[in-house]
């Protein structure tokens, strides 16, 4: 009976011991499931935070606000950003011990697409950016990154422009041309850089290969980076902010100068407008070959081009008065810039076979120098070509 006694007493404190053990084992856990939780919650605050802080660094302050975390989701996004990209959800993903993957998000204020209309003054800007002062303009200098770049913090850009100048020994005409354009296309909210491709040489001045040549430079000092190029005359303004410097689809390209002051904002009757200001996607103007590289001083590429277009079923879209009209401003014509006599007998010679083979693949050039300056991208040019034997000049 004793023995019996002292079993039970022997047995029941292993079992008190062991659900002791048990009730302690449980308890512990559960402490450090709820220490582990907030401590993951605090990892996941301070990352979804900290991430969100980079990504604005890095895309130049175009996002205005960050909110609390809201919810989770399966995308991870690269956060490898230009000025140019715009985020609108961060994910944050990283690995937590035993392999857990773990993603939190936060998100941030969303943007619309910009829309060039929503401030339009119509012509009246011509008249605004003329009386600018220098403090006013250098306002406008200050928001630029260097070479000339420039993008909307407040709104989403739809596309981003490669605005191509062909230049020489025009300094008076470049610096109105600048003070114009920057203010103009900044009112536009248009993402943009400006290029100024200058020939150094040779003496006679080919301005189909200056743009066929730039075209090539800059794709190459930004790849993919413009989805719209605009070919651009340097003593050109426009005097209408709804002039839409934009592209339209790979199958159009649009002609903005139809209507200039010189000529009283009358279409000619004897000829078709065709030069001046050209948009077009770098797709297109790859398709048609870019433009003839045979039209050496005043004349010619520019209807060239037109052919090179249609022929590829790319229409030449042109800019009615009512939206576009230009300010040309006064020039001698350059000595060294001839007039080609034979530009239409070539013109009218056009054959697309040709056209596959000489342009924009048969450039031959030599790049003496790259400028990075806080208003424009200077890229000088040697051109190499032999001069066509179908060019003549006037006496």
């Amino acid at each position: 009976m004793i023995h019996s006694k002292a079993r039970i007493i022997k047995y029941g404190s292993v079992f008190a011991l062991i659900v002791c053990l048990w009730i302690n084992l449980q308890l512990a856990q559960w402490v450090f499931v709820k220490i582990r939780k907030r401590t993951f919650a605090q990892i996941y605050e301070d990352m979804g935070f900290q991430t969100a802080q980079r990504l604005n660094a890095s895309s130049n302050k175009t996002v205005q606000d960050v909110q609390p975390v809201q919810s989770i989701i399966n995308k991870t996004v690269d956060l490898n950003i230009t000025k140019f990209q715009t985020i609108r959800n961060v994910t944050v993903k990283h690995k937590v011990k035993q392999g857990v993957n773990t993603t939190a998000t936060r998100t941030i204020a969303k943007l619309t697409v910009c829309d060039p209309s929503s401030n339009e003054i119509g012509r009246n800007i011509f008249f605004q950016l003329k009386r600018l002062s220098k403090p006013k303009l250098n306002t406008y200098f200050q928001k630029l990154q260097p070479g000339g770049h420039w993008s909307p913090t407040k709104c989403i850009p739809a596309q981003h422009v490669a605005i191509i100048v062909p230049y020489r020994d025009r300094i008076a005409h470049l610096e109105q041309f600048l003070n114009h354009m920057h203010p103009f296309l900044q009112h536009q909210q248009t993402s943009y850089a400006i290029f100024i491709i200058e020939q150094v040489s040779p003496e006679i001045f080919n301005k189909a290969s200056i743009m066929n040549s730039g075209f090539l430079e800059i794709n190459k000092l930004h790849p993919r980076k413009f989805n719209c190029f605009f070919f651009h005359d340097v003593d050109l303004l426009p005097e209408n902010d709804k002039t839409p410097y934009a592209c339209k689809t790979n199958s159009i390209a649009v002609h903005l100068a139809n209507y200039i002051n010189i000529r009283d904002y009358e279409l000619p009757k004897t000829h078709r407008m065709t030069g001046g200001v050209v948009g077009v996607r770098p797709d297109s103007f790859k398709k048609i070959n870019g433009y003839s590289n045979e039209y050496w001083g005043w004349g010619g590429e520019d209807y060239d081009l037109v052919k090179r277009l249609e022929s590829n079923k790319i229409k030449f879209e042109n800019c009615n008065v009512d939206k576009c009209s230009y300010w040309a401003q006064k020039h001698q014509r350059d000595k060294r810039n001839p007039v080609n006599k034979n530009q239409m007998k070539m013109y009218r010679t056009f054959s697309l076979k040709r056209s596959k083979h000489e342009g924009l693949n048969s450039v031959n050039y030599t790049v003496a120098g790259v400028e990075t300056e806080t208003r424009f991208t200077k890229i000088k040019i040697s051109i190499t070509l032999p001069m066509s034997k179908k060019v003549k000049f006037k006496s």
